[in-house]
């Protein structure tokens, strides 16, 4: 019994997905949306200068701090 629901379970999965090509999918917005985030916002020479940046990136209180790994 287990064999023949195995093989019906095949034969669906097969009809189903796998003769049928699948449509590309339909494009959410026509056209990209301009970057909005917090480095968008800054201007070229702010930009260049956050970029540029060497110094240490361990800012804030200890306790809140977050490890990169987890």
């Amino acid at each position: 019994m287990t064999r023949v629901l195995a093989n019906l379970a095949y034969s669906a999965c097969r009809v189903l997905s796998g003769h049928a090509r699948r449509r590309e999918p339909e494009q959410v917005t026509p056209t990209p949306r301009p970057m909005i985030g917090f480095f968008a916002t800054l201007s070229d020479q702010e930009k260049g200068a956050a970029l540029s940046y060497r110094g240490p990136e361990n800012h804030g209180a200890e306790e809140l701090r977050r490890s990169a790994v987890r």
